[in-house]
């Protein structure tokens, strides 16, 4: 590609879009201006950051909404993040987890104390699971 060759092409280029727009071009397989992309769970860092702990967000609905609003206000990124991550499949399938005040989740009793204890453990359906169904 020689130098008309791009100045033409980034002429043709689209104009910027905003991310939610980005977002649901891509996933209709439209062309985008970019990929669209954001931040891994960055709830964890930002929560901290701006003066909250992880057990407001875990029980205030007002608190999450501000999360999001200064997210989408500061770094342009919109909608809500809710990662299940292992921790959220080992309570799905009947561990019992411990969500301290404003330290990290952990699993306090698992659903398999062993690996002979996994034939017991029944495989569910995403849609018919009652701890996900209620979260």
């Amino acid at each position: 590609m020689n130098r008309e060759e791009l100045y033409k092409e980034l002429a043709e280029q689209k104009e910027e879009m905003r991310p939610g727009e980005r977002m649901e071009a891509y996933l209709r397989g439209e062309e985008t201006d970019y990929l669209p992309y954001g931040l891994l769970a960055p709830e964890d860092a930002l929560v901290h950051i701006w003066g909250f702990t992880k057990g407001q967000v875990h029980r205030s609905f007002d608190v999450r909404c501000e999360i999001i609003r200064r997210k989408k206000e500061e770094y342009g990124f919109v909608g809500l993040s809710i990662p299940l991550g292992l921790r959220g499949i080992a309570e799905a399938v009947g561990s019992v987890l411990e969500y301290p005040e404003d330290a990290v989740d952990y699993v306090k009793e698992y659903a398999a104390a062993d690996y002979s204890a996994l034939n017991a453990i029944e495989e569910f359906d995403v849609g018919k699971n009652k701890f996900l169904l209620d979260k």
